[in-house]
């Protein structure tokens, strides 16, 4: 028989099956079990996955900001106008502004 194949025992990068689930799960490189492995991949691709999400929401999260800034700004340049047109309706288009303001600033704060 060739020294090649070893007939007992661990030999380097083999496994021996030996009845029990933790011999068999032993791999020749460092001792570390499949299942480990296997553990330590699946928490890397969640790890991975869980990065992709975040970067997701916070571009989402900017888009969304850029836009009401944009909102914002267009609403203030109206009202201005408006304000030429009829003084008296300044404190209306302020009280509506701050308030489409906040609200869009709380619904940017809650977005996940």
């Amino acid at each position: 028989m060739s020294n090649l194949i070893p007939t007992s025992g661990f030999g380097a990068g083999s496994a021996r099956a030996a009845g029990s689930g933790l011999v068999s799960s032993v791999t020749g490189s460092g001792g570390r079990t499949r299942g480990l492995a296997r553990a330590v991949q699946r928490e890397l691709e969640w790890t991975a996955g869980r990065g992709d999400v975040v970067r997701a929401v916070d571009s989402a999260r900017a888009e969304l900001t850029n836009q009401a800034m944009g909102n914002v700004g267009n609403l203030v340049m109206t009202g201005q106008a408006l304000v030429q047109v009829a003084p008296e309706s300044a404190p209306y288009l302020e009280a509506l502004l701050g308030a489409y303001a906040t609200g869009a600033a709380q619904a940017i704060a809650r977005f996940q």
